[in-house]
C-alpha cells in the first residue's frame, strides 16, 4: 500500500490528535498555571476547576451530539469547531503575553471560560471523528484512537524534560509578573496543530474513500433544504428520537464496553496513579522523574494499544464486555501501589518496578478495548446510521470519562484518610 493510499487514514490520525490535543495542553503546564495563579486558591486547585470546567461542558455537548449530527454537515462540525479551537489557543498566548492582567478579574475567568469552551469543542469534534470514522470503517477508527494516544504522549514527554532540565527547587513562591515566552511558544504551536487538522480534514474530503462514503453528500445544504428543515422542525426531531433509540439498543454492549474501559481508567489514572511515591532513599532526580515517566509509560502504552486494534478482529460484543469489567482488578492494585498517605500492601506491591509493570497491562488494555469497541459498534447498525452509532459511542465514551472521575475522588478520600 503506498503513502497516498495510508493518506486519509494519517489525516484521521492528525484530527485525532486535535480532538484531545486541548486538553493535553493545558494540564501539561502546571507550573505555568501556579506561577499567574500564585496568591489565589486556584494556584492549587486549578487542576480540579480545570476539569470540573471541561468534562461539564464535554458532557452537555456529548448529550447533544447526536442530534447536532442529523442536523449539520460533518464539514461544519470539524472545520469552525477546530478553527475555534486554534483562536482560544491564540487567546491563551495573548494573556501569556498580558503578564500584568488582573489575576481574578481577567486572567482567572478567562482562562476557566476557555478550557471550558474546549472541551466542548473538543468533544463535539471528538464526536464528528467518530461518526466519519465509523461510516469509513476498515483502520480508520484504530487511525484515530491513535491519534488521540498521540494527544497524550506529546505533552507527556513534555512533562519529562521538564523535570529533566529542573534543578529540583519548589515552584510555589510568588514571582513578579513577566512574560512567559515558553508558554507563549507552547500556545502558538498548539494552535498551529489545529490549523493542520484543518488542512487534513481539506485532504480527507478529496479522498476516494471519503466520497464513496456519502459523507460529501451531507456537505451540500441548499437554501431550499435549510427552509423546509424550519417548516418541517419537529418532525425530524421525532423520527430522529425513533432512530437514537433503535441505534443504541443495537450498539449497547459495544457502548457499555467503551463506558467500563474508561470508568476503569479515569477511577485510578491520573488522581491515584499521581500519588505514587518513588523510594524513601531514591535521589533528588529520581523523584522528580518517578510519577513524569508513570504518566509517559501509560500515554505510550495506551497509544500502542489503540494503534494495534487494526492488527485484530474485534471478538464477540459480550466478550469485550468482560474483558472491559476485568479490567477493574487493578484497582485495588494500584491502591496498595505505595501510594503517598497510602495503606500499606502486599511487599510486591511496594518494589519500584511494581507501578511500571502495573501500567503496562493496564495502559494496553485501555487503547486496545477502547478501539475494538469503538469499531464493533458500527457494522452492528444499517450503512445510513453508522455516523449516527459512531456519535452516540462517543456519548457513552465521555459519560464512562465523567464516571471515572467522579469515582476517582471517593478512591483517592477512601484511600490516603
Amino acid at each position: 500500500m503506498t503513502l497516498r493510499d495510508k493518506l486519509p487514514e494519517l489525516c484521521v490520525m492528525l484530527i485525532g490528535m486535535a480532538a484531545l490535543f486541548a486538553w493535553n495542553a493545558v494540564i501539561t503546564i502546571p507550573t505555568y498555571w501556579r506561577q499567574r495563579f500564585c496568591g489565589s486558591p486556584l494556584a492549587r486547585y486549578h487542576e480540579s476547576a480545570f476539569s470540573l470546567a471541561y468534562q461539564a461542558a464535554a458532557l452537555v455537548v456529548a448529550a447533544w451530539a447526536p442530534k447536532l449530527s442529523r442536523r449539520i454537515s460533518v464539514r461544519r462540525r470539524i472545520v469552525p469547531t477546530t478553527y475555534c479551537l486554534g483562536v482560544i489557543f491564540v487567546l491563551f498566548a495573548l494573556l501569556a503575553v498580558w503578564a500584568d492582567a488582573p489575576r481574578d478579574s481577567v486572567f482567572a475567568p478567562a482562562t476557566v471560560i476557555g478550557v471550558a469552551l474546549c472541551g466542548g469543542l473538543s468533544q463535539l469534534l471528538c464526536s464528528a471523528t467518530y461518526g466519519v470514522c465509523a461510516a469509513l470503517r476498515d483502520n480508520f477508527t484504530a487511525a484515530n484512537m491513535a491519534g488521540q494516544g498521540l494527544a497524550g504522549v506529546a505533552p507527556a514527554l513534555a512533562v519529562v524534560l521538564v523535570a529533566l532540565s529542573s534543578s529540583g527547587t519548589p515552584d510555589e513562591a510568588c514571582v513578579a509578573p513577566h512574560i512567559d515566552k515558553a508558554a507563549v511558544i507552547y500556545f502558538v504551536a498548539s494552535a498551529l496543530l489545529f490549523g493542520a487538522a484543518v488542512a487534513a480534514f481539506g485532504v480527507l474530503e478529496r479522498s476516494t474513500r471519503y466520497i464513496a462514503s456519502g459523507l460529501n453528500e451531507a456537505m451540500v445544504v441548499t437554501e431550499e433544504d435549510e427552509e423546509e428543515a424550519e417548516v418541517n422542525l419537529d418532525t425530524p426531531l421525532v423520527e430522529n428520537d425513533g432512530d437514537i433509540t433503535q441505534v443504541c439498543r443495537s450498539i449497547a454492549l459495544p457502548a457499555l464496553s467503551v463506558f467500563l474501559v474508561f470508568t476503569c481508567t479515569l477511577s485510578v489514572f491520573p488522581a491515584l496513579t499521581s500519588l505514587t511515591r518513588a523510594p524513601s532513599n531514591a535521589n533528588a532526580l529520581h523523584k522528580r522523574l518517578f510519577v513524569p515517566l508513570l504518566f509517559l509509560e501509560f500515554n505510550a502504552l495506551d497509544t500502542i494499544g489503540r494503534a494495534s486494534a487494526a492488527c485484530f478482529e474485534a471478538p464477540s460484543s459480550r466478550t469485550l464486555v468482560l474483558l472491559s469489567s476485568l479490567r477493574f482488578a487493578f484497582v485495588p492494585c494500584f491502591i496498595f501501589d505505595d501510594i503517598e498517605k497510602g495503606p500499606s500492601g502486599p511487599a510486591v506491591l511496594q518494589t519500584t518496578a511494581a507501578p511500571f509493570l502495573l501500567m503496562a497491562p493496564f495502559a494496553l488494555s485501555n487503547g486496545l478495548l477502547a478501539a475494538l469497541a469503538l469499531t464493533a459498534a458500527p457494522p452492528l447498525v444499517a450503512a445510513s446510521d453508522r455516523e449516527l452509532a459512531g456519535n452516540l459511542m462517543g456519548l457513552f465514551l465521555v459519560l464512562g470519562l465523567s464516571c471515572g472521575s467522579l469515582l476517582s475522588f471517593g478512591l483517592v478520600a477512601a484511600a490516603t484518610g
